[in-house]
This record gives structure tokens, C-alpha cells and sequence, in this order.
């Protein structure tokens, strides 16, 4: 019998944990794979709606920030900044010494410019027109 591909649009928790271990156990030295943890910060009002959040990473010494939104009527507030800066200061606390994000020209750059966030990378056409923009940012003074 030989071996074939089996492609999938959904994988499951199981088979990405399976995947996970294996590559963590091929690379014992270095057992990276253990180091992830995840943040998780929420804004919800009185009647338990989300109004705001921020869903995050460390990993080795990074804080990523893959989700992060405010609810229109809560814009211009300084919440978002705010919960950049709750995610920064755990990862700090967690050994991180940076930070890194990615955006799209049409959501948010400006913004995290704006907290400190340098570009080093971007794909143009992504969709479209548009530009899909990497920041990283120096979160810790270790010098």
C-alpha cells in the first residue's frame, strides 16, 4: 500500500497538537514548542457584550499579537492602547523583549506606529491594492 496525501480545509485541534508534538519531539534540545502561552485581554460592559480585546502570544522572547479589536463607540478612547500596553507588560513579565504584529494598510497602521511600532516587512497586492504591513517593537531595555 502507498502512501497519499489526504488534504483538509479544517483541522482539528487533535491532529494540530499531534502535529505540534512531533515536531517538538524531533527537536528535544531544543523544545521550543512548550514556551508558547497564550494572553487573552477583554473589555466587556455591564451586561457581559465584549466591547474590546486583545488575543496574543509569547513564544521564546516575543509577544504576537494576532487579534485586536474595539468596538466603534468605544474608539478614541485610549482602550486599544491600553490593551497593547496590559499585553506588552505581561509579556515583559513572561521574559519577552519584543513584540511583533501584523496589520493591513486599510485596518490599522497608523496606530501602532503611533505606540512605538517600526515596519519590517510588508506584502504589496495583499488583498488587492492593499498591503499587508509586519511591525516589531523593542519592548524591554535590556541593553
Amino acid at each position: 500500500m502507498t502512501n497519499s496525501f489526504i488534504i483538509q480545509e479544517t483541522i482539528s485541534e487533535q491532529e494540530m497538537a499531534e502535529l505540534s508534538s512531533l515536531l517538538n519531539n524531533d527537536q528535544p534540545a531544543h523544545n521550543l514548542l512548550n514556551d508558547k502561552k497564550d494572553i487573552g485581554i477583554f473589555l466587556k460592559n455591564k451586561q457581559g457584550q465584549l466591547e474590546a480585546g486583545l488575543v496574543g502570544h509569547t513564544f521564546l522572547n516575543w509577544l504576537y499579537i494576532k487579534l485586536l479589536w474595539v468596538h466603534d463607540n468605544k474608539r478614541k478612547e485610549g482602550i486599544g492602547r491600553k490593551l497593547v500596553s496590559e499585553a506588552e507588560r505581561i509579556a515583559k513579565e513572561r521574559g519577552c523583549l519584543y513584540a511583533w504584529v501584523d496589520t493591513f494598510s486599510f485596518q490599522a497602521p497608523e496606530f501602532y506606529e503611533r505606540l512605538g511600532y517600526e515596519v519590517f516587512g510588508q506584502l504589496d497586492d495583499f488583498p488587492g491594492v492593499n498591503k499587508r504591513v509586519f511591525y516589531r517593537k523593542k519592548i524591554h531595555n535590556n541593553t
